[in-house]
């Protein structure tokens, strides 16, 4: 479920940017800086869609991840949420990404898919999956309550690659992403 709602988004936002004719005005691309993350928002032809995001690089390399966080509505038109976290391609998908906030406990995660953008790990309150939810719940608190955080995944080279995130205007930009209408 979770798969084909990420698949519609991105085939929407893909279809949206693509389906302009000679003469149709540019999107309108908007966005906010809070901190390290940016709210962004893209309207075009009436349909406007927003995230809250942050793009992270691994000190003198070209390794980029990035973290993302939108809203949407379900079949039952109730507003949900999906966090994803994006590494490069390369990474050793035998083992699965870490997280910690904070002090706490690292959370392991289980790779989702991966495209030709890098491979995800994406997690959603938009299931009755407990198990998910709780792990959905634990990521979702750990970046608003926490003023710290850091993602590893395993490479190739034997040492595992790992970047900070800094949380710093998470909250703000999420404030705001709330306050759109979907």
């Amino acid at each position: 479920m979770l798969n084909k709602i990420l698949i519609i988004f991105f085939l929407l936002t893909g279809l949206s940017l693509a389906s302009h004719k000679a003469g149709d005005p540019p999107p309108k691309v908007s966005s906010q800086q809070y901190n390290s993350w940016t709210y962004q928002c893209i309207e075009d032809h009436g349909k406007k869609r927003c995230e809250v995001s942050q793009s992270l690089q691994i000190q003198n390399s070209n390794l980029r991840f990035s973290i993302n966080y939108f809203k949407f509505k379900n079949k039952e038109n109730e507003v949900k949420d999906i966090i994803s976290i994006i590494a490069p391609l390369g990474v050793n998908l035998s083992q699965k990404l870490a997280i910690k906030f904070d002090n706490n406990s690292q959370i392991n995660l289980t790779w989702t898919k991966c495209e030709v953008v890098g491979c995800m790990v994406i997690l959603s309150n938009n299931t009755k999956d407990k198990i998910a939810l709780e792990i959905y719940k634990r990521i979702n608190d750990g970046f608003k309550k926490s003023k710290k955080a850091a993602i590893g995944v395993a490479g190739f080279a034997g040492k595992p690659l790992a970047i900070e995130i800094n949380l710093n205007g998470f909250n703000g930009a999420t404030k705001e992403l709330a306050k759109q209408k979907l």
